[in-house]
């Protein structure tokens, strides 16, 4: 599609984020990240190593093909998010990125899978950090048009009300789940 040239695939790029703006139709997001696996899976190094979100991009794709976002992935993920003043616009990339249908699925999944891991060891939410990466990822993504739109590229603010009262009582309802299920299987 953009053969081994930077500036066709960073026209496309720009292309992408103009309609995705648009149209809000997620699938562009989709597309953005497809194009730049199929440019690293064709080995086209020539391109893969300028764009700034490659390993991001790599990164999710991986943890979307094994189904999950393990410790060593939600660190390699959270680097992206502490980003320097001067890669901010970056953050509109990544947030594109994110808004992806099957990454916002991947993080939804995540975020429920570590609710019920914490229920299990009796841990807060707040303590949390793989939790706390999984909800700016997903913060961040579905603000990605807003993002865009306003080229104000700081991260998206989190309500502190969501690691303080609505996880814990997400948690706590896993744990009912937990002692239920126990119950049922003592009686």
């Amino acid at each position: 599609m953009v053969g081994t040239s930077s500036r066709l695939y960073e026209q496309l790029v720009e292309f992408l984020r103009q309609l995705f703006t648009k149209s809000r139709t997620e699938y562009y997001c989709t597309l953005r990240s497809e194009v730049l696996m199929a440019l690293h899976d064709g080995e086209v190094s020539a391109v893969c190593a300028q764009e700034p979100c490659h390993k991001f991009v790599w990164c999710l794709d991986a943890c979307i093909r094994e189904r999950c976002v393990d410790e060593k992935r939600t660190k390699e993920l959270s680097t992206f998010l502490d980003l320097r003043p001067h890669q901010e616009e970056m953050r509109g990339d990544l947030a594109m990125i994110v808004h992806d249908p099957f990454v916002v699925h991947l993080l939804s999944l995540s975020i429920l899978s570590t609710f019920e891991d914490l229920a299990k060891e009796h841990s807060l939410p707040r303590s949390c950090h793989k939790l706390k990466v999984l909800t700016r990822l997903l913060n961040l993504g579905l603000n990605a048009v807003n993002i865009l739109e306003s080229s104000e590229f700081s991260e998206p603010r989190l309500d502190s009300n969501l690691l303080l009262s609505s996880f814990p009582s997400m948690v706590s309802l896993y744990t009912d789940n937990i002692l239920r299920s126990l119950s049922t299987e003592m009686q």
